[in-house]
This record gives structure tokens, C-alpha cells and sequence, in this order.
């Protein structure tokens, strides 16, 4: 009984706190932030494994740190996607104390737009070259933003949030990195798999050129099935990755990532402006 009344206590105090039609609208305008935020997890490995040889980057650092490049690198001699992307959380290790001093001088507000911003452009890196060394960069850029913006994410909700209301409003802040979650995975689906798949892109080129391969199975892998298609067009796996990346142009998903993120910006200052009107 106790449990159940404690259930039914945090329901409630979520729906009074939802009640706040201005507060429900900034947490919805949060759900493009953080669904945009989401595609370092959901998309970029992916997009990694798919498109990029991080050997470049391997035998880059193997120069000049060869005990370190051997601890983090594959069997292959390459950098895996999801140290890759773990690189945003060494980051924010190294850079956060910087970036929290800089943006202490911005109101709240103004340092999420901005940092927002930033991570579009991070975005943008991450997903529109092959080159592995400007993906780190574009991950660092992307960190940069979310250092920036995340912070003062709680500490906006706590400047708008009545007095007698701020647990309450910071408790259900955490409702757009749920709701964030759920359309991130869908955006990192079928869109996702329209602009930037591999294999679909493959499957579409090989649908043009009437050749006809066995499907995926428990016998016949994914990679069986580039290397055969390789094969029949007469390619390396490497210049087949070349040709669907300048035929196909999978790097366009930037535009769907980074446009999320810069659509946040633009209704946070239309919220501002004609919500809260002024900037807190």
C-alpha cells in the first residue's frame, strides 16, 4: 500500500507540475535537443562501422604513441566506432571545467542556443566525411556544445519554475531525455536507413544493375554479402564503400541530425521571445 500510494503521489505532483502549459512547451521544444544529442549513441557508431576507416587514425597515433594506439585499436589495426564515441565522454573529462567557467558569464538561456549550436556543427563533422581524424574533431566539437548546453538545462528549469515548484519542475525536466530516447531510435530507423544505410544504399545499386545476391542469413552474413557484391561489380570492399559514398551520398544525414538541433535553437528564441519574453 505504501508503494502504491508513493506511485500514485508521483503521478500527481507530475501532473500538476504538466499543468504549466509555458513549462510542457519548453520541455517539448528539449525533446529536439536531446533527440539530437541521442544520435552520438544511436546512429554515429553505426555510421562509423559502415563508412569510415579509422586505420588512418590507428597508424596516426601508432607514430607517435604506439603503446596506446595498441591498447585501444581492434585486431584489425583500426579504431573501433565505439571508442570512437567514447571519446566525447574523455572529453568532457578534460575540457568541462573550461567550458562551465566560460559559459557561467551567459544567461542560461543564451548559453543553451549557443551551445545547441555548437553541437549542430559537431554534428555536421561527425557525419559528412570519411576522414577519421575530422570526426574526432567533429566529436570534440559536438562535446564542446553539449557542455555548454546540457548544464544549464537544469539550471533554466530551476529559473522558470515557481518557488514553491522548483523539485517538482526538476524532476520532470527529465521527461524530454525519455521522450528524446523514443524518436531518436526511430529517427536513427527508417530515415536513417533511406539516406544513410549501407546495405540499403547497396541493395539499391545492385536492384539497378539487375544483379541478384542470396539474402542475409545465418549462413550468408552481412559481410559475405559485400564482399560478393564487391565481387560482381568488379570492386574492392573499399572502392565499393567509395563508390555508394560519392554515388549515394549518405553524408546528407547530417542535415536531418544537425537540422534537429538548429530547429531547437530557433523555437527556444521564439519561446523566449514571445512566451517568456525576456531571457532568464
Amino acid at each position: 500500500m505504501a508503494l502504491g500510494k508513493s506511485i500514485s503521489q508521483a503521478l500527481n505532483n507530475i501532473w500538476l507540475t504538466l499543468q504549466d502549459w509555458k513549462y510542457v512547451l519548453f520541455l517539448v521544444i528539449m525533446i529536439l535537443f536531446w533527440t539530437a544529442f541521442n544520435q552520438l549513441y544511436y546512429s554515429f557508431p553505426v555510421f562509423v562501422d559502415a563508412w569510415v576507416d579509422t586505420s588512418v587514425v590507428y597508424r596516426s597515433l601508432h607514430a607517435v604513441f604506439p603503446a596506446l594506439a595498441e591498447a585501444i585499436a581492434t585486431d584489425q589495426g583500426t579504431i573501433s566506432a565505439v571508442t570512437m564515441s567514447s571519446m566525447d565522454s574523455f572529453y568532457i573529462i578534460v575540457f568541462q571545467l573550461v567550458v562551465s567557467a566560460f559559459v557561467m558569464r551567459f544567461r542560461p538561456l543564451a548559453a543553451m542556443m549557443g551551445g545547441i549550436l555548437v553541437l549542430a556543427g559537431g554534428l555536421n563533422l561527425m557525419f559528412s566525411s570519411q576522414n577519421g581524424w575530422l570526426i574526432l574533431l567533429g566529436v570534440l566539437v559536438f562535446s564542446l556544445g553539449e557542455m555548454g548546453s546540457s548544464p544549464k538545462f537544469t539550471e533554466y528549469v530551476g529559473r522558470i519554475a515557481p518557488d514553491d515548484k522548483k523539485a517538482l519542475y526538476m524532476g520532470t525536466s527529465f521527461l524530454p531525455i525519455a521522450a528524446a530516447h523514443q524518436l531518436a531510435g526511430w529517427i536513427s530507423g527508417s530515415p536513417y536507413e533511406k539516406i544513410a544505410d549501407k546495405l540499403f544504399l547497396l541493395k539499391k545499386e545492385l536492384s539497378v544493375r539487375g544483379i541478384s545476391l542470396p539474402e542475409i542469413s545465418d549462413t550468408f552474413s552481412k559481410n559475405d554479402f559485400f564482399r560478393e557484391a564487391a565481387t560482381s561489380m568488379s570492386m574492392t570492399e573499399s572502392q565499393l564503400t567509395d563508390f555508394l559514398w560519392a554515388n549515394y551520398h549518405p553524408q546528407n544525414i547530417w542535415m536531418l541530425f544537425s537540422g534537429i538541433a538548429v530547429s531547437a535553437v530557433v523555437l527556444l528564441w521564439l519561446y523566449n521571445r514571445f512566451i517568456l519574453r525576456e531571457i532568464r
